[in-house]
């Protein structure tokens, strides 16, 4: 998908809640270098 753009890292991210309305947001986010095996 994004691999042929010259990309040296890659974050994914993600959320868990129902909004600032219902409750607290939880979010985390990862990032991988394509340069560590």
């Amino acid at each position: 998908m994004l691999r042929g753009q010259n990309l040296t890292a890659m974050a994914g991210m993600d959320e868990a809640g129902r909004g600032a309305l219902a409750g607290p947001v939880v979010v985390a986010a990862v990032v991988l270098d394509y340069n560590v095996p």
